[in-house]
């Protein structure tokens, strides 16, 4: 990992932003801007950038990787299809779903198609667009989506792992938003059970999920509340 990367993970991402620029700036200048090391230059700095705020600047940079990606390697390129992915939750973040649900699309259709329906990338894939149905109350075609990514992400994954437990609480929120409270609330148990057991019971994740349990309970079933 370089210097870049390690005070990205500790949280000084005007430090990382400084390291991670001028790497990008050096890899256009020595290999080009369609080179493959630029483009995850690139795609390292957009990403950053999406983190501290800066969604116009972030836009940009996934914007070109995204282009440059597609003439050099192809559409359907793992390389291709993480940008695509990169851009369309950045379009899911700021509303412009129809854009975002374009490129969800096309990443998942072809993921199915180069690594098969049960592959972590795809199940990824399958949630970001069930997520995003969801947020344009297309309620039964995302209930068919997460309901999928859940019992994939089980078998593959294993219930505790943590994208099943992103499954988990998405299925769980679709179902609350429907009114089905007597399906959602076990599934939000075993979420914060299984996330106590992954991160730690102080860990913000769970600490959050434990939340969202309690609002659950409390709102629509406080004759329950004395079980959480």
């Amino acid at each position: 990992r370089n210097l870049g990367t390690l005070l990205h993970e500790a949280g000084d991402l005007e430090g990382a932003a400084k390291l991670f620029s001028e790497a990008l700036e050096g890899s256009r200048e020595t290999l080009g801007n369609d080179h493959a090391d630029t483009l995850v230059s690139m795609n390292n700095l957009g990403g950053l950038y999406q983190e501290r705020g800066d969604n116009e600047g972030a836009k940009a940079l996934y914007v070109e990787a995204l282009r440059a990606r597609r003439e050099t390697l192809g559409d359907a390129h793992p390389d291709t299809l993480i940008s695509i992915n990169n851009l369309g939750g950045l379009l899911h973040a700021e509303g412009e779903l129809e854009a975002a649900a374009k490129l969800y699309h096309e990443a998942l259709y072809a993921r199915r198609q180069t690594l098969g329906d049960t592959h972590p990338r795809t199940l990824t894939s399958i949630n970001n667009l069930g997520t995003l149905l969801k947020a344009q109350g297309l309620l039964d075609e995302a209930s068919t989506l997460l309901r999928e990514a859940l019992t994939s992400s089980r078998a593959t994954l294993g219930d505790s792992h943590p994208a099943t437990l992103s499954s988990m609480y998405n299925l769980a929120q679709l179902l609350e938003e429907t009114g089905d409270l007597q399906a959602a609330a076990p599934l939000f148990e075993e979420e914060l059970r299984g996330c106590g057991t992954a991160y730690g019971e102080q860990h913000p994740q769970t600490l959050s999920s434990a939340r969202n349990l309690v609002r659950l309970l409390t709102d629509a079933m406080p004759d329950r509340v004395g079980e959480a």
